[in-house]
């Protein structure tokens, strides 16, 4: 949406806010991290007219972050600020996309390529992209898994520490199959007469 040229306005004076924000927020002893995470999580603000009215009138700046303090509380506590939901379902869908990339041995140029599979899957209720994305990343039987694993996990880190987990076990069937599918073909050779085995 950010790359729509019918919100191009609207994304500027977020930003020019968000600005703002972050410079009082760090004036008044926040770290730059925090400060970074939390405006990360603002969507959109209702009337930001006064607001930008302020930023860019001719008042100092120490008053200019004085007030966007006091604006932004007050939206907070008006229910006019408005936040991404779900922030540690996002972190885990970030972290499990990440294992796809890796393992998609180059069929994914980046996250949004992968991302994107999920939505259509969500938007469309067209599984079968999806699935097959995620049994080729980490095996067959993966994509029911995924329902109730990622439902399971609380903690990000157990979940990244279960995924590579589940793509080594992966990495491990592969090689056996490739090791059954080797001595077969000798066994083959050998029964023909083509490979000669020495004991």
């Amino acid at each position: 949406m950010r790359n729509d040229k019918r919100f191009t306005t609207e994304f500027t004076q977020i930003d020019l806010i968000k600005k703002w924000i972050a410079r009082a927020a760090i004036e008044n002893g926040h770290s730059e991290k925090d400060v970074k995470e939390y405006l990360n999580e603002f969507l959109s603000f209702s009337n930001t007219k006064d607001l930008l009215a302020m930023i860019e009138s001719d008042y100092d700046d120490e008053y200019k972050i004085g007030y966007v303090s006091e604006y932004v509380k007050g939206m907070i506590e008006d229910k006019e600020a408005f936040f991404r939901e779900r922030k540690e379902e996002r972190i885990r869908l970030d972290l499990f996309i990440d294992k796809i990339l890796e393992s998609s041995e180059g069929l994914f140029k980046n996250k949004h390529e992968v991302l994107e599979v999920f939505l259509r899957a969500q938007l469309s209720g067209r599984l079968l992209p999806l699935a097959r994305m995620i049994e080729k990343s980490f095996g067959n039987g993966s994509f029911r898994d995924v329902a109730k694993e990622f439902a399971q996990f609380k903690d990000p880190q157990q979940e990244a520490e279960y995924w590579l987990m589940k793509k080594r076990q992966k990495e491990k069937n592969d090689l056996e199959q490739r090791q059954r599918e080797r001595i077969g073909k000798l066994e083959e050779m050998e029964k023909e007469g083509k490979l000669y085995v020495h004991e």
